[in-house]
Parts: structure tokens; sequence; C-alpha cells
């Protein structure tokens, strides 16, 4: 029983800091190009956004889902393409899908990663018509052109 919760709690410990790390590397990447991953995203045709996220909700295993919460919590990419990313989300079992029949597992992806795009443009245009209000990206998020170096990054920006 003991050795079961000390498991439960060990990967409690390992899916967070997973977490945490993706949401430090997008933010990361974002201060260090000067926002042009913000501009690359936001100034971009929406439609760029659904491929992109889904595509990032293709890699299988976990780190896809939490990339795309990262980015969308950046302000980076819009409520549709999150939700369609997470429609092309396989997940963990995408491990066990391209073990066991990966000719099939390959075509699943495929297909969800386009039922992803549409889903993210058809929900975006939900949230649009009926007026849905979304997550607002962050409002703080500065860029120091005087300041450098990862030492101000992290005491500024993280802690």
């Amino acid at each position: 029983m003991l050795n079961t919760i000390l498991n439960l709690i060990k990967e409690s410990i390992q899916i967070s800091l997973l977490v945490a790390v993706m949401m430090i590397l997008v933010d990361l990447l974002n201060v260090v190009t000067k926002n042009k991953l913000e501009s690359f995203f936001i100034n971009a045709r929406k439609f760029k956004q659904y491929v992109l996220a889904s595509l990032i909700g293709t890699v299988p295993g976990c780190i896809g889902g939490f990339t795309n919460v990262s980015l969308y919590i950046h302000g980076l990419i819009s409520f549709g393409a999150l939700a369609g990313a997470m429609v092309a989300v396989s997940g963990d079992e995408a491990f066990v899908m391209l073990a066991m029949f990966p000719k099939y597992a390959v075509i699943l992806f495929a297909i969800l990663f386009v039922i992803g795009i549409f889903s993210g443009w058809l929900i975006d245009m939900i949230v649009k018509k009926y007026k849905i209000p979304t997550c607002e990206n962050c409002k703080e998020m500065v860029i120091h052109p005087m300041e450098a170096g990862f030492k101000h990054y992290f005491i500024e920006h993280i802690f």
C-alpha cells in the first residue's frame, strides 16, 4: 500500500515537472526570439494555428498536449486550435498502437490530424458566433530589450 502511494506521488511529481518545463520552454523561446514566436502564430492565418497545433498534438505521448496547453496559456494559439489539437492527440496509447499495429496507427494519426484541423476551425467559429468567453492571453508578458541572460529570465520571469 505504501509502495503504491509513493509511486503515485513520484509519478505526480514527474508529470508536474514535465508540464512546468514545457511552459517554461515555450515562454523562454518566446522571450529569446523577442516575440517572433508570438508574431509567427498570431499574425499568421488561423489555419496555420490549426495545422501546427494538430501536428504537435499527433506527437505520441502527452508532450504534444502539454505543449499546446502552454501555447494556449501564452496566447499563441486560439481556443479552437487547442481543442482541435486535443482531438488529434492519441496520448500514451499511441506507443501501444505503434507497437501493435503500426500501419493502421499511422493512418489513424493522419485521420485524427485532419479531423483536428477541421475541429479547431469549427470550434473557433462556434466560439465567435455565440460569443463564448475563452481564456485571455497573459497581459503581463514583457520583453526587456536591455536586459539579457538566463539569470534575469529565471529570476524575473519564472520566480
